[in-house]
C-alpha cells in the first residue's frame, strides 16, 4: 500500500507515522517518528545514534565536541566549553562545580586539591630541559636532596618551575621537610649552571638543611654514547669517587660492585645513555656543588685513564686533582682516601696497585685498608 512503509526493524508502520532518517547509523532507513530528533547541525537522526547535550538544550550527531561528565553535582553530555578535564581523577567536571576541582599554575592542569597543598611534584614526573647545544661533548645533572621545611614553604612550586629546576617528593626523605630538587641536564664544561646558582631561590634551595638520609646523586653522559661505554670512559677513576665517599658505602642503596648495572642498590648505575653516581652524598651548598661539577670536569678531561693514574695524582701536591681535594680535605687525609681507593680497585679488578707507588708507607696503609674494601664490595 501506498501509506505503509517498512522500519528499520522491519515492522509496516503508516508514511504519517514515520520518517526517513538522513543521518546516523540508520541513515536511508525508516523510523517511528517519536523515535527521531533532529540534531544541532539540522540532521535527522534516531535519538539513540544522538547525543543530548545538557548545556546547549539540543542534540548532536557526534561527541566531537562534546564531553561525559559523571563527576560532582552533574551528569550528561556538555559541551567541552562547559567542561574541565581534572588531571588526578581522569574525570571531566561542570564548569559550575568549581569548588570541586582548583587550576594549578605551576603544572598549567585542573587538579582536585589546591596549589597550596601541593609543594612538590610528584617524584620523577616531570620532564628534564636540557640546557646544551651543538657543541657539547659532556653533560652533567644533578639530584639535591634536602630536608628543610622551611625553604620547602618559602617558595611557590612554579617559582621553582620557573629555574627549570624540579622540586619532587622522594619517599625516601622525611615527608614534611623532604624535597629533591633536580637539575636540568647541563653542559659540563659551559657556564650555564654557574649562571643559574646566583638565582636566590636556587642558593636557598641548594644551601638548604639536610639529614644523613639525603644524598646527592650526580648524572654524567658523552654525547654519543651509551651508559655502558660512557662508565668504560671514566671506571679508571670511580675507585677515586668511592674513596671519597667511603660513609655512603654500607648502606643497602649505594653498595660498590665489582661491576654496575641499572640498580638504586649501587653506588654507581649505568643507565641507557648515561650514568649515575650515587654514591655523592648530600650537597652542603651551592660551592659544594660546584666543587662537586669541577671534580666530573677533572674526570672528564682524563678518560681511559687507569686507576693507577689517578692514585699517583692524588698523592703529588702540585698536581691538579691533588690541588683541588685539598680545598676540602687536608692532605694527610687525601694520602687515606687514596689509599682506599688502591684497595678498592683490587678488590674490584684483582690488581695490586700499591707496589707501583715509591710513595712512603703508602703499601702499609693501602694494607690496612684492603679488608674494609673487601667486606664492602657487593
Amino acid at each position: 500500500m501506498d501509506n505503509v512503509v517498512v522500519l528499520s526493524c522491519g515492522s509496516e508502520v503508516s508514511i504519517e507515522d514515520a520518517v526517513m532518517i538522513t543521518y546516523g547509523w540508520r541513515k536511508g532507513e525508516y523510523i517511528l517518528t517519536e523515535d527521531s530528533v533532529y540534531t544541532e547541525d539540522g540532521e535527522m537522526v534516531h535519538q539513540d545514534d544522538a547525543y543530548f547535550c545538557e548545556s546547549d538544550d539540543c542534540y548532536y550527531s557526534s561527541s566531537e565536541d562534546l564531553c561525559h561528565v559523571s563527576s560532582g553535582n552533574y551528569n550528561g553530555w556538555f559541551h567541552s566549553d562547559d567542561v574541565v578535564y581534572v588531571q588526578d581523577e581522569g574525570e571531566y567536571y561542570h564548569i559550575n562545580d568549581e569548588n570541586d576541582y582548583f587550576w594549578l599554575h605551576s603544572d598549567g592542569d585542573y587538579y582536585n586539591h589546591e596549589e597550596s597543598s601541593r609543594s612538590r611534584h610528584q617524584y620523577h614526573s616531570q620532564n628534564r630541559e636540557r640546557i646544551v647545544n651543538d657543541n657539547t661533548k659532556f653533560t652533567i645533572g644533578f639530584e639535591v636532596e634536602k630536608e628543610d621545611e622551611d625553604v620547602l614553604t618559602s617558595w611557590d612550586l612554579d617559582d621553582v618551575d620557573a629555574t627549570k629546576w624540579c622540586r619532587e617528593e622522594d619517599g625516601s626523605l622525611d615527608e614534611d621537610s623532604g624535597f629533591e630538587l633536580v637539575s636540568p641536564t647541563y653542559d659540563l664544561m659551559a657556564d650555564d649552571l654557574d649562571e643559574a646558582l646566583t638565582k636566590d631561590i636556587l642558593k636557598e634551595h641548594i644551601n638548604a638543611s639536610y639529614s644523613s638520609n639525603c644524598g646527592g646523586h650526580i648524572n654524567f653522559g658523552i654525547i654519543g654514547m651509551s651508559g655502558e661505554e660512557v662508565y668504560n670512559q671514566v671506571k679508571g677513576f670511580v675507585p677515586v669517587i668511592l674513596s671519597l665517599y667511603q660513609g655512603r658505602l654500607t648502606n643497602s642503596y649505594c653498595y660498590p660492585r665489582k661491576s654496575y648495572h641499572n640498580s638504586k642498590s649501587s653506588a654507581v648505575s649505568i643507565k641507557y645513555g648515561y650514568m649515575e653516581f650515587r654514591v655523592f652524598s648530600a650537597v652542603r651548598s651551592v660551592d659544594n656543588l660546584l666543587w662537586r661539577r669541577d671534580l666530573l670536569r677533572y674526570m672528564a678531561s682524563n678518560l681511559n685513564k687507569g686507576t693507577l693514574f689517578f692514585i699517583r695524582e692524588m698523592l703529588t701536591p702540585t698536581s691538579k686533582l691533588h690541588k683541588h681535594l685539598l680545598k676540602h680535605i687536608d692532605a694527610s687525609t687525601i694520602t687515606r682516601r687514596a689509599a682506599f681507593a688502591a684497595a678498592m680497585a683490587e678488590a674490584i679488578n684483582g690488581n695490586d696497585l700499591s707496589k707501583w707507588i715509591t710513595f712512603e708507607g703508602f703499601a702499609n696503609i693501602v694494607e690496612q685498608q684492603k679488608p674494609r674494601a673487601n667486606d664492602m664490595l657487593n
